[in-house]
């Protein structure tokens, strides 16, 4: 018994296989930083180089998009919304009625927007290039209830046929101690 373990503990550092020299291991460490950095280079190139079609500028990896605004007459307190949404898109789109939402920092309201002088526009066919613009006057949601003129920002979002969402920027309705 003694006798194998003296073999064991002997010939134990044998089975052992060690690296009798250094080896770098930078080309690996060099190939893989690479595909690091290249591959998602690659895949945002798309927004850097651009192709034009039509006039208008392209990304590789999108067909164009659909482009909304909202905006005010003045910078705080605006009387009327512009809403201007712009069909970039080689093929033309079917949307659903813009939903207005009011927010102050906990409290939403939502408004569906139907049409224009009880008429209504929505679904709306929109071609490609083409542009549709809205005036919203805010009197008539502060008429309806005057708590909203408390309120501190406004955006819209508008949903096409197909359920893709698009969303503008907020817009300062007025002073907060955040805008």
């Amino acid at each position: 018994m003694r006798a194998r373990i003296f073999w064991l503990i002997f010939f134990a550092p044998a089975l052992c296989f060690g690296q009798n020299e250094v080896k770098s291991n930078a080309p690996e460490f060099f190939l893989f930083l690479a595909v690091i950095l290249i591959v998602p280079l690659l895949f945002f190139a798309g927004t850097y180089f651009r192709k034009k079609k039509n006039g208008r500028s392209r990304t590789w990896f999108s067909k164009g998009n659909l482009e909304i605004r909202l905006t005010g007459n003045k910078r705080y307190r605006p009387d009327t919304l512009t809403l201007t949404v712009r069909n970039n898109q080689s093929n033309a789109v079917d949307l659903e009625a813009p939903i207005l939402i009011i927010r102050k920092l906990w409290s939403i309201r939502r408004f569906k927007l139907k049409g224009i002088n009880r008429a209504e526009i929505y679904p709306l066919f929109l071609d490609s290039g083409k542009t549709h613009e809205l005036q919203l006057k805010l009197d008539v949601f502060h008429k309806h209830d005057p708590t909203l003129r408390s309120y501190y920002w406004a955006m819209i979002r508008i949903k096409n046929t197909t359920g893709r969402v698009y969303t503008t920027n907020y817009i300062t309705l007025r002073k907060s101690l955040i805008s």
